[in-house]
């Protein structure tokens, strides 16, 4: 199975009261949640994972597309933070649009907050809840149970 771990733009941030300086000067980080939950899976299943870090390779919505067109995932897995939560969402859609089949789990600080909320969005099939290493493992174990 082909695992495709999105850790999605940030072109609709949700803001708050953090000063500017902090927007403009915070630099990139790496999506540490995303790579457990790789390291683990890929350990632990027969699965091809990637992680598509779209931030760092600074994506449009349109080559984010063109990637999973060409990747051609069996799941994808969405990052969701709350102040990304616009852009994962508008993510999970692009996924479902290029093609329906694609099993889209989300999992996150947001989806730990709000599950019920996030599970009624009709593009996403799956939620993982708390730290994701072992459930997204086995979530990939029995996905076609």
């Amino acid at each position: 199975m082909k695992i495709l771990l999105i850790n999605p733009p940030m072109h609709n941030i949700i803001k708050s009261n953090v000063p500017s300086i902090v927007d403009e000067e915070s630099g990139y980080y790496p999506p540490l949640g995303l790579m457990y939950v790789a390291a683990c899976a890929e350990k632990n299943t027969d699965s091809k994972i990637e992680i598509l870090d779209t931030i760092v390779e600074r994506m449009s919505y349109d080559q984010i597309g063109q990637e999973i067109e060409r990747k051609k995932p069996d799941v994808v897995g969405i990052q969701a933070l709350t102040f990304t939560l616009i852009d994962a969402i508008l993510t999970a859609k692009m996924v479902k649009e290029i093609d329906d089949e694609i099993k889209v789990v989300m999992g996150g600080p947001h989806v730990n907050i709000y599950p019920y909320e996030t599970i009624s969005l009709e593009e996403v099939d799956y939620l993982v809840l708390g730290e994701g290493e072992i459930s997204f493992t086995d979530l990939l174990k029995n996905i076609d149970n």
